[in-house]
């Protein structure tokens, strides 16, 4: 038993069926299907009575949601618990903060504590790694509270300029003081100074907006 089964079933519970929760939580609906069952096989009682407009939960599933709620609200509180402290940090010290602006997703937040350690051991400063969408991390930018965003997908802001990497729709955006923005072509000899991870062989060009 893992708490993401646990979070697919409050869910069916909560919507009334797979395809449902599989909306909720942005999956497949044979990915909820796939926990759901594993679930059912270890406690060894079947959850809910599968039906083609939706899943009506057993008398075992009914006793299984209270305490499965009550699991996931603590595990929350654990994980808020941890960001807050996260957060406390940051404010705290002499950190690199980033974020990276893509929705969230299941054990996010383990994700992130591996790559702020990743990034952290590669470019020798403490950094901060968080999810967020574009909109909320642009202000953020531009007031000085984050070092820098990175976007997955094409993104543009009239606030901002965008340092694209490579061919792969990904780009960086960097403050307004930043020396780099204020070339169009930025290549790996110029970021040498820079502690940063890439691909050798790449070059990175900006984007005025």
């Amino acid at each position: 038993m893992n708490i993401q089964q646990l979070r697919y079933f409050c869910s069916v519970m909560n919507a009334g069926s797979f395809s449902g929760a599989a909306r909720e939580a942005n999956v497949t609906v044979q990915a909820v299907s796939k926990a759901i069952g594993e679930l059912e096989a270890e406690l060894g009682e079947p959850l809910f009575v599968r039906r083609s407009k939706g899943a009506v939960p057993t008398a075992f599933g009914l006793e299984l949601s209270r305490y499965a709620q009550q699991a996931l609200e603590a595990f929350d509180k654990v994980g808020d618990m941890f960001e807050a402290r996260r957060t406390d940090a940051v404010k705290a010290g002499d950190t690199f903060r980033v974020l990276l602006a893509v929705p969230f997703f299941s054990n996010h937040r383990i994700v992130c504590a591996g790559l702020e350690r990743f990034l952290s051991k590669q470019l020798g400063t403490k950094v901060s790694f968080g999810l967020c969408m574009g909109y909320e991390a642009v202000p953020q930018l531009l007031s000085g509270d984050l070092d820098a965003l990175i976007t997955i997908g094409e993104y543009s802001n009239p606030l901002c300029d965008s340092v694209r990497v490579g061919t792969l729709p990904v780009g960086v955006f960097l403050s307004s003081k930043h020396p780099l923005r204020k070339k169009k072509l930025v290549t790996m000899s110029d970021l040498a100074p820079y502690p940063v991870c890439h691909a050798e062989g790449s070059t990175i060009s900006t984007r005025r907006s």
